[in-house]
């Protein structure tokens, strides 16, 4: 029998009931109307008062039909009646117990007219009509004591039908057979109760069976109520987290997901998280400026920010790489994934304490040249430039701009000024050099080992006694060549060592036919290189 007979069952129950009602007050305003008046104290006769004593007045007081049919069907008004009877406490009644006791109402009903018929055929013909009303009276008191308590037995099924107990064991019984609708009827009855709302386990197996019938909105409402009551349960939980990644819902998960960093069950939602982005560069400080590249998982987006805000979905959208080129800026980032689920922010700070350039190194240094010399900066790199002065004035970047060398073609005294400026416009300190121009002269080749071996001894390789030092030995300069090396016309010239009648190379000098400099000369024949000495 399914809850909807039982309902039957009741009201046909109620309209027995009315129906018996309206007969037996019939039957007594029958027996009224045979007396014209009645003194209280003829209704107050031995024998009432006797009947009243063995009736409990509460369990008596009237019943309208309306009250009756509220009573039994749960109408309006029921719930104030209900209250009365409620508070006794009474065995619950099974559905069996119901019929029988109807059919034991009916029957008894029967009995007591089939009584009331032989005691009046019995009894003398003079029968007083006062008689006749006390025993109308009496058998009426009898039958509304009978129906108050069928009222009551309704009363008290019904409520078991709408009890905590009842739904959760028939909504687990459908739920456990898989019928997901029959269960979601019970099981949400049972979560309407103050009881249902303490059983996670319950709830759970609630917000499944609104999910397998198409009610997620339902199902996620559920689920946040039993981690209302149980914030931890993780079977709960994880429930809570599979229905937003299978619904998309992006924000919610990231909230849920943030909402338990740090509890013992944070790890139940590791497989719902994004990784945060990572930096191509180590946060810290640099001097220079730094293309800062972001990675993230696959699939993923990153977001940015510069500025110190946190960084959402309407920042700035990572694309390439981020420049950085000056000052302390700290970069605030998250990934998103494809559903709208955050990582946590990442965040690197970089101080970017920018470099000037070195002083510039001039080649040939201070000393005396011939018109024609030109000067080179050494080291100078692709991004910088160079500007000079020849008048011993601070060069700018209004001075003449260096390129390929500065060239000295008159004779004169000069003070060469240069600067170096770099792309992040820093400038280096000034470098000043003085330089003798002279007429450009020929030296022969004897002048030129004769100024080549008087270098020799300023620079400590040869002694004043024509030693080599260290070691000992006899030097002796071989004139080898005169050729262009390096772009000058030089004497290209051989140094050895004898030791009695040994002989040992020392190296290969050259001497500006020119200019008189002195050159150290390195490589072999066809690919020789010479550097001032």
């Amino acid at each position: 029998m399914n809850e909807k007979d039982n309902f039957d069952i009741d009201d046909e129950l109620a309209r027995s009931l009315e129906r018996l009602v309206e007969e037996e007050t019939n039957v007594a305003k029958a027996a009224y109307s045979d007396e014209e008046h009645v003194n209280n104290e003829n209704i107050n006769s031995e024998s009432v008062r006797k009947a009243s004593k063995s009736i409990d007045l509460d369990a008596t007081q009237m019943v309208d039909r309306d009250m009756v049919k509220s009573l039994a069907t749960g109408g309006s008004g029921a719930s104030q009646n209900r209250q009365v009877y409620e508070k006794n406490e009474m065995p619950e009644l099974s559905e069996d117990d119901l019929e029988d006791d109807e059919a034991d109402l009916t029957e008894g009903i029967k009995d007591e007219r089939s009584a009331l018929k032989k005691e009046k055929e019995a009894a003398p013909h003079g029968l007083t009509k006062r008689n006749k009303l006390i025993i109308a009276g009496v058998s009426g008191l009898v039958v509304l004591v009978v129906l108050i308590i069928v009222i009551v037995a309704v009363v008290i099924n019904s409520n078991n039908k709408k009890s905590y107990e009842y739904n959760y064991d028939k909504g687990m019984e459908y739920y456990n057979s898989q019928d997901y609708n029959q269960a979601v009827d019970f099981l949400s009855k049972a979560f309407a109760t103050s009881d249902g709302k303490k059983n996670v386990e319950m709830m759970c197996a609630l917000a499944d069976a609104y999910n397998r019938t198409g009610q997620t909105d339902k199902a996620i409402e559920v689920l946040k109520e039993a981690l209302a009551y149980d914030k931890l349960n993780e079977k709960a939980l994880t429930a809570l987290a599979q229905l937003y990644q299978d619904n998309k819902n992006g924000a919610e998960l990231t909230e849920l997901i943030r909402d338990y960093k740090g509890t013992k069950s944070e790890s139940v939602l590791d497989a719902y998280k994004v990784s945060a982005p990572t930096p191509s560069e180590t946060p810290g400080n640099f001097d220079d400026a730094i293309e800062l590249r972001l990675m993230a998982a696959d699939g993923c987006d990153i977001y940015y920010t510069i500025d110190g805000s946190e960084p959402t979905e309407k920042s700035i959208k990572y694309s390439g790489s981020i420049k950085i080129e000056k000052d302390t800026v700290t970069v605030k980032a998250v990934a998103v994934n494809s559903i709208g689920v955050n990582s946590d922010v990442a965040e690197f700070t970089y101080t970017i304490a920018l470099k000037a350039p070195e002083a510039p190194k001039l080649s040939p240094e201070s000393s005396e040249v011939t018109v024609g010399t030109k000067i080179v900066i050494e080291g100078l790199a692709d991004d910088e430039k160079a500007y000079y002065t020849l008048d011993g004035s601070t060069p700018s970047a209004n001075s003449s701009q260096y390129s390929g060398g500065i060239e000295l073609n008159k004779t004169g005294n000069y003070v060469v000024s240069v600067i170096v400026i770099n792309k992040h416009n820093l400038s280096s300190t000034v470098t000043r050099c003085s330089y003798t121009v002279i007429e450009e002269k020929s030296y022969s080749q004897a002048e030129a080992e004769a100024i080549l071996m008087k270098r020799l001894q300023e620079n400590g390789k040869v002694s004043s006694l024509g030693t080599v030092i260290p070691g000992g030995g006899t030097a002796k300069l071989e004139y080898q060549s005169t050729m262009t090396i390096s772009g000058v016309e030089m004497y290209y010239i051989r140094l050895d060592v004898y030791n009695g009648t040994s002989r040992t190379t020392d190296g290969y000098y050259g001497v500006g036919v020119k200019n008189g400099q002195c050159y150290t000369v390195t490589g072999s024949n066809g690919s020789l290189s010479a550097v001032q000495y």
